[in-house]
This record gives C-alpha cells, sequence and structure tokens, in this order.
C-alpha cells in the first residue's frame, strides 16, 4: 500500500523516518530500499540510517554484496529470503555469505550487525522487494529515475558499465515481471533530474 512520495531522496528520508517512528514495528524489522540501478538505493539508505539513528539501532546490507556475481540476482534473493533474513527477523543479526567480485568467489561470510544487535535492518539493492523478499518485509521504497541518470550515475561512480548492464537490467527486469515491486512500495520516490 503506497504511503507517500516524494520528488528525492533528502526529501523522503526524514519523512520515512519519521512515519516508521510513529508506527510500532516488529522487534526487528527489515525495510528494503528498491529500485533499477543508479536509482539512489545507497544514498538513500545512508540518509535514512541517519535519520533513524536517534531512536533505533540500524544495519544496512547490500544485496549485491552477497549474491554470487552478475548472473547470480534471482537465485541469491532466493537464497537471503531462506536464511539471513528470516535469521535477522528473529534474531536481530544474521550471518551472510560475501561474494568478492574482484575473485569472483565466496569470501568469508560476515555478521550483520558485527556486534550486537540490529532493530532495523535496511536491505539495499536491485530486487531486495522482489517476490521471495516480499513476505519478510515490514515495508518497501521504491526509487525511481531516469535511464540516462542512472547510467551516468553508474560511470561517475565505477566507470562504464557497459559490460554488464545489459546482463543486470534483464535479471531485475525478469524479477519485476514476477512481481512489481515499484506497486507493492510503501513509499516511491521519483527523481526526474539529478538534484
Amino acid at each position: 500500500m503506497l504511503v507517500g512520495m516524494f520528488a528525492s531522496s533528502s526529501q523522503a528520508a526524514p519523512l520515512i523516518a519519521n512515519a516508521l517512528g510513529a508506527t510500532t514495528l516488529p522487534r526487528h524489522a527489515v525495510l528494503a530500499i528498491d529500485g533499477r540501478t543508479g536509482s539512489g538505493k545507497t544514498t538513500l539508505a545512508g540518509q535514512l540510517a541517519k535519520e533513524l539513528a536517534s531512536k533505533y539501532s540500524v544495519c544496512r546490507v547490500e544485496v549485491e554484496s552477497h549474491i554470487e556475481g552478475w548472473a547470480g540476482l534471482a537465485s541469491g534473493l532466493r537464497d537471503l529470503a531462506r536464511g539471513p533474513i528470516p535469521q535477522f527477523r528473529a534474531a536481530g543479526a544474521c550471518e551472510l555469505p560475501v561474494w568478492d567480485w574482484h575473485a569472483e568467489a565466496w569470501g568469508q561470510a560476515e555478521r550483520v550487525p558485527a556486534r550486537g544487535i540490529a532493530s532495523v535492518m535496511l536491505l539495499v539493492g536491485c530486487g531486495s522487494s522482489s517476490r521471495a523478499l516480499a513476505p519478510l518485509l515490514d515495508g518497501s521504497i521504491w526509487l525511481d529515475a531516469p535511464k540516462e541518470l542512472r547510467k551516468q550515475r553508474v560511470t561517475s561512480r565505477e566507470g562504464s558499465p557497459d559490460s554488464w548492464w545489459d546482463m543486470w537490467e534483464t535479471q531485475h527486469t525478469e524479477l519485476l515481471e514476477q512481481w512489481d515491486s515499484a506497486s507493492h512500495a510503501t513509499w516511491r520516490v521519483s527523481e526526474l533530474s539529478g538534484s
């Protein structure tokens, strides 16, 4: 159910944090921040984590760090839904596999949070509110931005995405055909320019 729409992450973060603060969240809540590559998910996650920090112990999980490479989006999301995310919801912490993008192999698992427990997990990345994960979420944010802006952001951050962009977009499109994350979002951020 759509609760609010915003024109920018900076506008959205404090209002979403206020809305969450006014509701009764489960002891260990999971909030997804989803959207296409380059839509501003990580930026919003940082802003929202700061806004929530006065009331909640927050941890952030970047989906792409915990799936098996460029071709592993759908299967990686299912794996997160089968183990680590339910583990977090039950205990406020979980063990996550870590993908080493340079070695193209699994590295050592990590505990999230590194110490203690968290009351809110921000699950950030493409597909974080997909069909596999949706039943485990306490809310979701969908970010929209034009393709040209998204690609420009990625290029300035990582260099040319030409070697992987189409493969990643195709996988995300397939997930969205199974479950329209944007229409199921609690909040939407629709950015028309790079403001």
